[in-house]
């Protein structure tokens, strides 16, 4: 693996790490449309840079710079449209407990994203950097249909949810 591969991809994992807290925080809200149309801006920007800067400098180290700051662009952006309604203040007295509840999913999300990502670790080990960034750019690119179902998921399950129980057995039909 070439060596100027690793800052791109530290700088993503920690904008990603950000990026998983702030993308969450209108859904924390109960504000799912907000959280949905993140989602949708984040899958496009992270399509439209690796693309246009793939097609343009044939470069995977390239792609993941602009995908590294892009998102991290996007990040800044939520942090000052949030500045003023984020009130976050952990009580220490409860750290034990937020450890002990979180502790067991480690592993769950080590394993999670291994397995996730096994396609990409294949592909590396047997055709190299290149292809995994051809695969990870057309990869991109089909995801954003499933994405796309995925934004009318948000919304419809909790209408089923009402409309199950409050018997409205018409409106599940119509659902």
């Amino acid at each position: 693996i070439p060596q100027e591969i690793f800052p791109p991809v530290a700088l993503l994992v920690g904008v990603k790490i950000l990026s998983s807290a702030l993308f969450n925080y209108p859904r924390s809200q109960r504000k799912v449309k907000k959280y949905e149309l993140i989602r949708v801006i984040n899958q496009l920007l992270e399509i439209i840079v690796v693309v246009s800067i793939f097609w343009i400098t044939r470069d995977v180290v390239a792609a993941l710079w602009g995908l590294a700051i892009g998102i991290m662009l996007l990040d800044l952006i939520l942090l000052i449209i949030y500045n003023r309604s984020i009130h976050i203040h952990p009580n220490r007295e409860n750290f034990r407990k937020y450890f002990e509840y979180s502790l067991p999913m480690i592993p769950k999300e080590v394993a999670g994203s291994l397995i996730n990502h096994a396609d990409k670790f294949l592909i590396l080990y047997f055709l190299g950097p290149a292809a995994v960034g051809i695969y990870t750019v057309v990869y991109t690119i089909g995801k954003i249909f499933s994405s796309t179902a995925g934004a009318l998921n948000s919304t419809l399950y909790p209408n089923v949810m009402k409309a199950w129980e409050e018997n409205e057995f018409d409106e599940l039909e119509h659902f």
